[in-house]
């Protein structure tokens, strides 16, 4: 059993580097112990089977093609949706782009580039004048009241090592005016207190889809929502 165990993880391991986007998640799982002892005064043993190998054998070979055929059908699948997720993508900016020259996607991405670090500084500062260019009036309400918060109890939200590990966006709102953008992030995200003595730290990445506004030729934060809060539109 063990050997049929070790098998099945040596086809799924290769399957998933192959299939999937390596998030590099070593040591994601483990099997479970084959035994243990202790001092209590109980003996322990090992069972052994010692029943004909052979179909043991063939149910081995069906359990690997089984498992074999599964990945190899979600590699399929991952290949297809990825590629009709890039159609989709296309039209969308072809149809933003008939509409106005405004959506160009490498002027954006600079735009959503600037805003991203630049929010993040100051955020960090606490500087409510700063963040008021950049986030749309009912953010910015809602934003000085947290920062204010801060303040009154002597905290500071500190972000040090900021980065953008990558962005795309992923949907375009015309009516509106509008799009949704997937981001990236890293950062030492740090609380600290009037002693400066940290309360909370967080160092991991993160993934939140950002929806911005248009105003004129610019553009505005207008709401952050976690992975898991996003449906794509």
């Amino acid at each position: 059993m063990k050997k049929l165990f070790l098998k099945i993880l040596l086809v799924y391991s290769i399957g998933w580097f192959v299939i999937l986007p390596v998030y590099a998640r070593a040591g994601g799982g483990n099997g479970g112990d084959s035994g243990s002892s202790s001092g209590n005064g109980y003996s322990y043993y090992e069972y052994h089977d010692y029943s004909n190998g052979s179909s043991s054998s063939h149910i081995d070979s069906i359990i690997l093609v089984g498992v074999g055929g599964f990945l190899l059908f979600g590699g399929i699948m991952n290949a297809f949706n990825k590629n009709k997720q890039n159609v989709v993508k296309s039209h969308m900016w072809e149809k933003a782009q008939q509409v106005d020259a405004f959506w160009d996607e490498h002027i954006l991405s600079d735009k959503i580039s600037k805003s991203y670090f630049t929010i993040q500084q100051a955020w960090s500062d606490q500087n409510i004048q700063l963040l008021k260019l950049y986030l749309t009036p009912s953010l910015w309400k809602e934003w000085e009241l947290k920062i204010q918060n801060q303040i009154d109890k002597g905290e500071r939200n500190l972000l040090t090592d900021v980065a953008l590990l990558d962005f795309s966006i992923t949907d375009i709102l015309l009516e509106e005016e509008s799009f949704y953008v997937y981001i990236k992030g890293k950062m030492n995200d740090r609380t600290i207190d009037k002693n400066n003595q940290v309360i909370e730290f967080h160092d991991q990445e993160f993934i939140e889809y950002w929806k911005f506004k248009r105003v004129d030729e610019n553009i505005l934060l207008d709401e952050i929502r976690q992975k898991d809060e996003y449906i794509a539109l």
